[in-house]
């Protein structure tokens, strides 16, 4: 469970047991703050902009800003509301990494969160270890075709993650990544839940994952999907 410390009366910050040797500060959940000291490598734009930081003590860092999605995105944008620390959204994707780190499962190293409130509401930022020298599915699959080999290692870790009994609420083709030796791995915890076994959500999962790899085929002239 990450640990908490009270910045002030209105920011949290959540720390985790790996790197609770290290002095975090409010101000590494600040883009600007990181590309002050010429420490931005990256960045990746969805419905967001991910930040991929260069730090010293890290294989390198990734920074994102929790944003909703759905039709509500356009009246509350990135604003939650607060009911307790336990229920932000950033608290339970550091707390169930934190599992999966434990259980020897490929997912990134949680460092740390920030919970800014106002009023009734919060919003919230993520930090994580970057997975080093790795693409999504989506770019592998733009660049060429995958071996079988390598769709058995996609199964195969799906598979391990469903046997610890954990859902991914957006398991698709951006949230898989190949590392330069060949290791899957799944990025995105935003809203992943442990579920008991024999319930179909792993089926609807898998369902999940194939719908994704079809749209971006019939979206993309060169997808190397069939």
């Amino acid at each position: 469970m990450p640990h908490i410390h009270l910045i002030n009366n209105k920011t949290l910050l959540l720390q985790c047991i790996f790197d609770e040797a290290y002095e975090i500060t409010p101000q590494w959940f600040k883009p600007d703050y990181w590309q002050s000291i010429n420490c931005i490598t990256g960045k990746s734009t969805g419905r967001a902009t991910t930040y991929f930081v260069k730090h010293p003590h890290f294989k390198g860092l990734v920074l994102r800003h929790y944003y909703r999605g759905g039709m509500v995105r356009h009246f509350l944008k990135d604003t939650y509301f607060y009911t307790g620390i336990k229920n932000t959204r950033v608290f339970a994707e550091l707390d169930i990494l934190e599992k999966l780190n434990e259980w020897g499962l490929a997912a990134p190293k949680p460092v740390a969160g920030l919970i800014s409130r106002s009023g009734l509401c919060y919003r919230a930022d993520l930090l994580m270890e970057q997975i080093p020298n790795a693409r999504d599915l989506f770019q592998e699959l733009k660049a060429g075709r995958l071996s079988a080999k390598t769709w058995e290692s996609i199964g195969q870790t799906v598979a391990q993650f469903h046997q610890h009994g954990v859902y991914h609420a957006d398991l698709n083709c951006h949230n898989i990544m190949r590392d330069n030796k060949g290791k899957i791995w799944l990025i995105d915890f935003d809203r992943a839940s442990l579920e008991p076994a024999g319930t179909g959500w792993a089926a609807e999962n898998i369902g999940r994952l194939y719908r994704s790899l079809v749209k971006e085929q019939e979206r993309k002239s060169v997808f190397y999907f069939d």
